[in-house]
């Protein structure tokens, strides 16, 4: 038996072909390379794209697009990593054509270029829909909540900084204890050396601790007075917290119960091959989003206005307004309803129950049946529920009542009305405003559950990857509008991997190809009709110009 044995480095000979010939066919820093080529960096607003007369060279915003997008898709987002794969790495010498960019540039560019990177993210989405990738029938919203780089100790409510400021005035008053009991330890002492409380503490040291106390309080008091100006403002829930070291963070449920400092990234994802079409950062939940993720979703895939399609989402984006304002849009909503669960669990459903869902609504005679066929009619006022904590905004709605003669010979009057029973009230229901949407998307729901059933395959699959997969569930770096950025970037390299997964390398390159020949042929009709309508225009600018001559008045 022996070793196997190398060669002699200095016999090494590292790259016998051109590099060009070491990057394969198949290899995906080409499909980087032609995607990134193939974009308008002037259009979409990256910094440097024209040059001045003056100053010192910069590096060209194509080759630092090219590099994140590597990067992002080898799970490498430091700016520092990626300042040492540019050296190292074969597949980035032949993507940068040999370029070095330091990390501190490589930061900049996309810290910078927030929103020009959302707009690379948009028109890879218009391509996909160009070469069919994208159905638009069935979208998925779902939203996944991403740490930010702030830590729990730096975001303040009003809550907290009241039990702050309670534990600073204790924490005071027991060193202006010690400061006494120094002082009278002063007095007494004789001797020359320093005087020690049995806590180790010296005079200095208290006097530095309450110094800081006191700028501690003054920064708590500052922010109270913040916080209190924006709730008599009627500020919204995202404004009612600070965040001192990302400004736009905000404490946010996770999972199980747990909170945490972060953004919620909202997500629509088409059902056809769980393309993602259209994100937003926000800082809040999902509760009043759907309408505006919809509209949002409907105008990046370009639908017109009579135009519709399915919007897939959980039960954490049931609100009864919302699904109301998609109803206006025209877009059918699969929501599931929060008393889903418990249809589910009901063991006996020859048993009849008296919920609010059991009644059903006759739109004709704008009245309700009960499970035992009793009427409950309105008078058909409406009336309002004021804003309370629990009801952040005013709502209208019509009562719908039984007389309580009618519910006393009620076999079921006890099971309906429970402890009311004793009070001799008739059966009451109320039907708000918005009631209308949620049956409609309830009577979806029920009749076509396989259109629902898409939803958790469709959206948590592009979840998982990012998140569990390439470790993205932190963001690495400040406020709403550079997360964004960042995001625009991850759902970018989300969508490459997708559609090479789908084309191949080789498709791929084919219909960005024949993308690229449609655009061209685009602009070259747009260009054909805009000299045609001047020639036409100048033709009858001349007519007249003639007419005023011929027929000049003397």
């Amino acid at each position: 038996m022996s070793y196997k044995t190398g060669t002699d480095r200095s016999q090494i000979n590292l790259f016998p072909i051109s590099v060009d010939e070491s990057i394969s066919e198949d290899n995906v820093v080409r499909v980087i390379d032609a995607f990134v080529e193939w974009l308008d960096l002037s259009d979409l607003g990256f910094k440097h794209t024209k040059l001045k007369v003056k100053g010192a060279s910069v590096y060209p915003p194509q080759a630092l697009l090219k590099l994140y997008l590597y990067g992002y898709l080898n799970r490498i987002r430091s700016s520092r990593r990626l300042e040492i794969e540019c050296v190292r790495n074969i597949e980035l010498l032949w993507l940068l054509k040999r370029l070095t960019p330091q990390y501190h540039t490589i930061a900049d560019f996309r810290k910078d270029n927030a929103d020009a990177l959302k707009g690379v993210f948009k028109e890879f989405m218009r391509f996909c829909v160009a070469v069919s990738l994208v159905e638009g029938e069935s979208i998925v919203f779902d939203g996944t909540k991403i740490r930010a780089q702030n830590n729990q100790k730096n975001n303040f409510n009003a809550g907290r900084l009241e039990k702050l400021l309670t534990r600073i005035d204790a924490k005071t008053q027991q060193y202006e204890q010690y400061l006494k009991e120094l002082d009278e330890q002063d007095a007494q002492e004789t001797s020359s050396s320093t005087p020690v409380l049995a806590g180790g503490k010296t005079k200095e040291q208290v006097n530095a601790t309450l110094n800081l106390l006191k700028e501690r309080r003054t920064k708590y008091q500052a922010f109270q007075k913040q916080l209190q100006k924006a709730a008599e403002d009627g500020g919204k829930t995202e404004d009612l917290q600070i965040s001192t070291v990302d400004p736009d963070a905000r404490c946010l449920p996770f999972k199980q119960g747990h909170v945490d400092i972060g953004y919620n990234v909202q997500t629509a994802a088409d059902a056809k091959h769980g393309i993602i079409v259209h994100f937003e950062v926000t800082n809040v939940g999902d509760n009043n989003a759907l309408s505006s993720l919809t509209l949002q979703t409907k105008e990046a895939l370009g639908l017109k206005e009579h135009e519709t399609f399915n919007a897939l989402a959980d039960g954490g984006y049931h609100t009864a307004s919302e699904l109301s304002k998609c109803a206006e849009q025209g877009i059918f909503t699969y929501v599931c309803t929060p008393d889903a669960v418990k249809e589910k669990e009901k063991t006996d459903k020859n048993t009849p129950t008296f919920g609010k869902n059991d009644f059903v609504y006759n739109e004709n005679s704008d009245a309700y049946t009960c499970p035992n066929q009793q009427e409950l009619t309105s008078n058909g006022t409406w009336y309002e529920h004021k804003v309370t904590k629990t009801r952040k905004k005013a709502t209208k709605y019509k009562q719908y009542t039984l007389p309580s003669l009618t519910c006393q010979a009620c076999p079921f009057a006890a099971q309906c009305q429970g402890n009311r029973k004793k009070q001799w009230h008739g059966k009451t229901i109320e039907r708000l405003e918005y009631d209308d949407a949620v049956h409609a998307n309830r009577k979806r729901m029920s009749e076509k559950p396989e259109t629902y059933k898409k939803r958790k395959e469709v959206i948590e699959h592009p979840f998982g990857t990012i998140k569990r997969s390439w470790g993205c569930y932190y963001a690495l770096v400040k406020t709403k509008k550079k997360v964004g950025g960042e995001f625009a970037i991850i759902y970018l390299c989300y969508n490459l991997r997708r559609v090479i997964s789908i084309l191949g390398v080789k498709g791929f390159m084919e219909a960005l190809t024949s993308g690229i020949s449609v655009l061209s042929g685009f602009f070259k009709h747009f260009r054909n009709t805009f000299f045609q309508t001047t020639q036409i225009l100048l033709q009858i600018a001349q007519s007249r110009t003639k007419f005023k001559t011929v027929f000049k008045p003397e």
